[in-house]
C-alpha cells in the first residue's frame, strides 16, 4: 500500500512537471517572476502560485526568493540543465502538431477492388488530391477478387459488399444496377427477344466473376439464366467493346452503355428487367483518425457525390 501511494506521488509530480515546467524554465532564465509572466502573457500571481505548487509536489525548492529578486537552488539548477532541453522537445512536439493540422502529411494507404473501377469512376481523382494536398503521400494497390481483400491492412478500401470483418465502418458511396444490352447489328441476326429466356438463343458475353448465369428481375419476379457464354472476360472493357462490335449480348454499366443507346450503336433489351445491384462501400478502421486519412475519405465522399447518379 505504501508502495502504491508513493508511486501515486510520483506521476503526480511528473504529471506536474510536465504541466509546469515551460513556467519554470521561463523564471530561471529571467530570474525575475514579473518578467516571465510578461514574457508568457500570464498574470504574476498565477505564474507564482503554480511555481510554488510544484515545488510542493516534488517535494523540493527550486527558488530562493528575496524581495528583489529569485535564485535557483541548487535543485533548481540541476532542474533547468534537464529542463530546458525538455521544454524545447515539448515546444518543438506542440510546434509540429500544429503544422500537421494546417498542412497534413505522411502515407495513407489505398485499397481499391478491381482496377477497372478506377478507370471507371476514380481516373484523375487521386492526382487532383495529391495537388491539393502535396505532402500527403498516397499508396494505391489494387485487388480483383473479394477473398483477397484486404480489409483492415489499409486506411481506406473502395470495395463491394458484403463485408468480411463486420467491426470495419463501412459506407455505401454508390450502387450498380447492370441492364442487357446488344448492337443493331446483332439484332439483324437475331430476333428481338420479348422475355429473359429467349436471350439464350442469342450468343451472350460474360464477365468472369458474374459466373454462367445471369439473374434478372422486374419488380415482381425473379429470372435466373444459365448459359454457354459464346465470349468470356475478366475485363468489363472488353466486354464492352465486344458488345459494341456485335458480337454477343451483354449485361452492361447504365452509365457506359446509354450514350450508346442515344447515339444508336447500343439497344437495351427487355427494358423492364435489371440485373442485381452491386454496392460499393468505402471502408476504414474503427476509432479515430489521422487528419490526412480523414482527409482523404472526405475528397472521396465528395466526389462520389458529384458524380451524376446515370453513371450507376
Amino acid at each position: 500500500m505504501k508502495h502504491f501511494r508513493q508511486e501515486e506521488q510520483k506521476a503526480a509530480a511528473v504529471r506536474a512537471l510536465l504541466c509546469d515546467l515551460p513556467l519554470f524554465v521561463e523564471a530561471a532564465r529571467t530570474g525575475s517572476f514579473t518578467r516571465a509572466a510578461d514574457r508568457l502573457d500570464m498574470n504574476i500571481a498565477t505564474l507564482s502560485r503554480r511555481i510554488a505548487e510544484l515545488e510542493k509536489k516534488l517535494g523540493i525548492a527550486l527558488f530562493t526568493r528575496t524581495t528583489r529578486r529569485v535564485e535557483l537552488t541548487q535543485s533548481g539548477s540541476l532542474l533547468l540543465k534537464r529542463g530546458d532541453y525538455l521544454a524545447s522537445e515539448i515546444a518543438s512536439a506542440l510546434d509540429a502538431v500544429t503544422r500537421n493540422m494546417t498542412h497534413p502529411s505522411g502515407p495513407v494507404s489505398i485499397a481499391v477492388h478491381e482496377e477497372a473501377l478506377y478507370h471507371t469512376f476514380l481516373r484523375g481523382v487521386f492526382s487532383r488530391f495529391s495537388e491539393k494536398w502535396p505532402d500527403i503521400n498516397l499508396k494505391v494497390s489494387f485487388f480483383e477478387h473479394l477473398d483477397e481483400s484486404p480489409d483492415g491492412l489499409f486506411d481506406v478500401i473502395i470495395r463491394s459488399g458484403p463485408l468480411s470483418d463486420s467491426t470495419l465502418i463501412a459506407r455505401k458511396i454508390f450502387t450498380i444496377s447492370p441492364r442487357v444490352y446488344a448492337a443493331p447489328s446483332l439484332l439483324k441476326t437475331c430476333p428481338l427477344p420479348e422475355k429473359p429466356e429467349d436471350l439464350l438463343a442469342m450468343p451472350c458475353i460474360r464477365l468472369n466473376r458474374s459466373e454462367n448465369a445471369w439473374v434478372l428481375c422486374n419488380g415482381k419476379r425473379t429470372e435466373t439464366l444459365h448459359f454457354q457464354p459464346a465470349f468470356q472476360f475478366s475485363s468489363i472493357f472488353l466486354c464492352n467493346e465486344f458488345a459494341l462490335a456485335g458480337r454477343g449480348v451483354a449485361m452492361l454499366r447504365r452509365g457506359f452503355a446509354e450514350p450508346h443507346v442515344r447515339a444508336g450503336t447500343l439497344v437495351r433489351l427487355l427494358p423492364e428487367w435489371t440485373g442485381p445491384e452491386h454496392a460499393y462501400y468505402l471502408v476504414r478502421m474503427p476509432g479515430q483518425i489521422p487528419k490526412r486519412v480523414r482527409l482523404v475519405i472526405d475528397y472521396l465522399v465528395a466526389h462520389f457525390a458529384r458524380i451524376d447518379k446515370e453513371a450507376f
